[in-house]
């Protein structure tokens, strides 16, 4: 009962993301803004979530006042709220929609801690069926979203995140929890060691190929409207594309955990970081939308496999102590690459066009490959029992 119960909560959690994050650009086109404004608004929106994240981590995780519950339904509410802001008042509409983006981005660490506190407690829970219904809902969002927006508009993306905010809320409001302040610990940073930066020095050229595939994950996402656009796609077509990649996201993430125990974390990694150059030059090559549609099939070899992957490399690489700021590390890198990819993003597409920044992510991804593929094997070469550390 408890995974059907948690599985829901990633489900609309994801349909959420689906429906604002996942339009935000489609939303700010439809007010008017130019891609390059469009690309400054969300890298800031993604760096003021990227600071927000910890901090209200690290608050929960001191607090006994509240219950993780009881946040969680707090931030569906402000979501909410937010939503019927823009949708009512024209002239916040802008401002309410992207502070929305910033809450949604925020509420993701609380979604997932309420797995750890189950988890914890000795409750039967399995978060990866959880996090595959995420996917597969984002995928009908998206579907949904994409068709209703060609029929009515754009103001059809924040009807449905108000309405997805209100169901996350009352989800929130039938869990079952306790007062604590020891419970939760999903962003608590350990103190850095003297020397870190230098003795992890593959590990930092690894997060380095990291932030370079982000930055083309972030074209290939926050601009696909302009990317379909270009071969006579539209809003409709948009979501379908997103769909699709979300729909073959799921039997990897199912079992990961299979697949990293048969290939490895480092395989996996290499193996998926090649995919990311494949993908990359198979949207910039693509000349119809079915065979853009069968491109974006590669999300299954590419960001389903590096996601699980990454998390496990870095607990392998990590000594005792750094294991929590590692994982702090790799996020962070994500997050570097969304800022990265929103900013320039949207000033190669103001200036050159759509082609030149896929072929920029082509080349982004390239140099991103071959970063990871050398920093995993001389951290391999480096942990050899015959080779000091």
């Amino acid at each position: 009962m408890m995974s059907f119960h948690y599985g829901a909560l990633q489900a609309l959690y994801w349909m959420l993301f689906g429906a604002i994050n996942g339009f935000v650009t489609v939303y700010l086109l439809g007010q008017g803004l130019d891609e390059s404004i469009i690309g400054l608004l969300i890298a800031a929106s993604n760096t003021v979530a990227a600071l927000i994240q910890p901090l209200l981590a690290g608050w929960i995780d001191r607090t006994s006042r509240f219950r993780l519950k009881d946040i969680g339904l707090a931030m569906a509410l402000g979501i909410g709220l937010l939503l019927a802001l823009s949708l009512s008042v024209p002239a916040v509409s802008v401002v309410g929609f992207l502070l929305a983006t910033v809450l949604i981005w925020a509420l993701q660490p609380i979604v997932n801690s309420v797995a750890i506190y189950y988890l914890n407690r000795g409750d039967r829970l399995n978060f990866g069926t959880a996090r595959a219904a995420g996917s597969g809902f984002y995928a009908l969002m998206s579907f949904i979203v994409g068709y209703l927006i060609i029929r009515h508009g754009v103001s059809v993306i924040p009807i449905a995140g108000l309405v997805m905010s209100g169901l996350i809320g009352l989800t929130f409001s039938l869990f079952v929890m306790e007062h604590t302040a020891d419970t939760v610990d999903p962003y608590k940073y350990v103190e850095k060691r003297v020397g870190f930066w230098r003795e992890q020095r593959f590990f930092v050229l690894f997060l380095i190929g990291i932030i370079l595939l982000f930055t083309f994950h972030t074209f290939a996402t926050t601009y696909l409207i302009q990317i379909v656009e270009r071969i006579g796609g539209d809003a409709s077509t948009m979501g379908t594309a997103a769909a699709v990649m979300a729909i073959v996201e799921i039997p990897v993430l199912i079992f990961s955990n299979q697949l990293i125990k048969r290939f490895g974390a480092n395989k996996l990694l290499i193996f998926a970081a090649f995919f990311w150059v494949i993908k990359a030059l198979g949207i910039m090559l693509a000349p119809t939308i079915p065979l853009l549609y069968l491109v974006f099939l590669t999300q299954a070899l590419c960001y389903a496999p590096l996601i699980p992957a990454s998390v496990h490399y870095t607990n392998q690489v990590m000594r005792p102590g750094e294991k929590v700021f590692g994982q702090a590390l790799v996020t962070a890198a994500f997050t570097i690459g969304g800022v990265v990819g929103s900013l320039l993003g949207g000033l190669i597409i103001s200036y050159l066009g759509v082609y030149p920044m896929m072929l920029s992510g082509v080349i982004i991804t390239l140099i991103g490959w071959l970063i990871i593929t050398l920093a995993i094997r001389c951290q391999k070469k480096r942990e050899q029992p015959d080779l000091p550390r």
